[in-house]
């Protein structure tokens, strides 16, 4: 649901748009004159302004100036009676999103919508992130993490692809955002892919877009990752999970910076910067032919290797005091640290899940302790195989098998979805549906 301005002084034509969008759940405030459009853009923020190009008291265009000059940032969008060349150079020339050609084809209408609709929520996660800036950095205590962040924040404002290395949990998605941050395209937006969850046609369709009509259900257009991700930054995550059809159109983006949507023959061209990661050995993958040696090359540019944390425990006790108060705020609690044997316990552990699996662990304890000020050894609840006290009713029992069943394959498995899927014999689908059942964090 979106804030949306529409000026237009013909009144059945202004009715009509404003039903039809209202119908889409938006909220709407329609204007008949210039005027009163200035005076509504003054009181409030409006996602998406809607004006006609024609007007009594003045022209589309002199609406877009008004909103430039006041520096308000909205998805502008002018309605215009000719497909005019000049109308719409200058629409995107001054900052504004598109152009509709009366009459209003209301397909055309509802499809830039929604992809202003998924731009608002990629903006949205970028303003999350930045003002998230405390925790950008990664906490730590170890040379090794220590030397990480430094080379990470002068490669930053390189322009080359970088691959980043490492187990699930170790904070590759972390690193990938402090790349796009130091760098110069913090302005724009970080777009997440995970590799792993889609399959090959879905992530085809997720990564190019594709347009209307090109399979079963595209009923409109749709703009893909790499065309929101235009200027900024795209993250591949689980990228040796992709198929070798797919890994030949990656490729072409790479060496062309252009691509074509699903279905159609336009030539998109992009400019952005590519950060991948893996759990995976790709040169391994390579031999085994399941990842093209070329596209590798390509992706690896820059390599950045996170160690486990088993590998680096000097940072379990930093990191287990950061958790311990984001979740202890969360929680409206007051834990000030943790029992000598607490810390002994933590430290003895080699976590297979690595920062991710600590960071459940100290959630847990925070929620289920009920001493207010110390988190005691008994509190610290390390999952393991072996040794599970199952009570309760047997759907109970049985549910709670299922969910350590999941939980131990994700481990094993690194937390590949398609690796856990074929590990356990189920589909992805399945497996997508068991974690989001048991709400499963990882």
């Amino acid at each position: 649901m979106i804030d949306i301005l529409l000026l237009e002084d013909e009144r059945i034509q202004r009715k009509n748009l404003a039903s039809f969008l209202n119908g889409l759940g938006h909220i709407v405030k329609d204007v008949d004159s210039l005027a009163k459009a200035k005076e509504m853009i003054d009181k409030k923020n409006f996602d998406v302004v809607i004006s006609d190009m024609k007007l009594n008291d003045g022209t589309g265009k002199d609406l877009l100036d008004y909103i430039n000059k006041k520096g308000i940032k909205t998805f502008f969008i002018l309605v215009t009676a000719y497909s005019s060349v000049e109308d719409s150079v200058y629409i995107l020339k001054n900052n504004g999103y598109d152009y509709l050609q009366k009459p209003v084809n209301l397909e055309d209408l509802q499809l830039k919508i929604i992809n202003i609709e998924k731009l608002l929520s990629v903006q949205e996660d970028n303003r999350i992130l930045r003002e998230d800036n405390e925790n950008l950095d990664f906490v730590y205590k170890s040379e090794v993490m220590k030397n990480i962040v430094e080379n990470v924040k002068q490669i930053a404002n390189s322009n080359a692809s970088v691959l980043i290395m490492g187990e699930s949990g170790t904070g590759k998605e972390h690193i990938a955002k402090m790349l796009h941050h130091y760098s110069e395209r913090n302005d724009r937006l970080f777009v997440a892919v995970n590799c792993s969850s889609l399959n090959e046609n879905l992530l085809e369709s997720e990564l190019f877009g594709y347009e209307k009509g090109a399979f079963t259900g595209a009923f409109e257009r749709r703009k893909g990752r790499f065309e929101i991700a235009d200027k900024g930054t795209i993250f591949l995550d689980e990228i040796g999970d992709i198929s070798l059809n797919t890994q030949v159109k990656l490729l072409r983006v790479l060496q062309e910076k252009e691509f074509e949507r699903v279905g159609g023959n336009e030539k998109i061209k992009v400019n952005l910067r590519v950060v991948s990661a893996t759990n995976q050995d790709l040169l391994k993958l390579i031999e085994e032919k399941k990842f093209r040696e070329d596209l590798y090359f390509r992706l690896n540019v820059i390599t950045v290797k996170i160690p486990p944390l088993r590998e680096r425990k000097e940072d379990i006790e930093k990191l287990s005091q950061f958790y311990l108060e984001k979740y202890s705020k969360e929680n409206n609690k007051r834990f000030n640290g943790f029992s000598k044997k607490a810390m002994e316990k933590l430290l003895k552990y080699d976590y297979p899940g690595n920062v991710r699996e600590l960071q459940n662990i100290i959630q847990r304890a925070v929620i289920l302790s009920k001493n207010d000020n110390i988190i005691e050894s008994d509190g610290i609840i390390i999952e393991k195989k072996d040794g599970k006290d199952y009570s309760g009713s047997f759907d109970e029992i049985v549910s709670q098998f299922e969910k350590d069943l999941i939980l131990n394959a994700l481990t094993k498995n690194n937390y590949s979805i398609k690796q856990t899927a074929t590990f356990l014999k189920i589909t992805e689908r399945v497996l997508r549906y068991k974690i989001k059942k048991y709400n499963l964090n990882f």
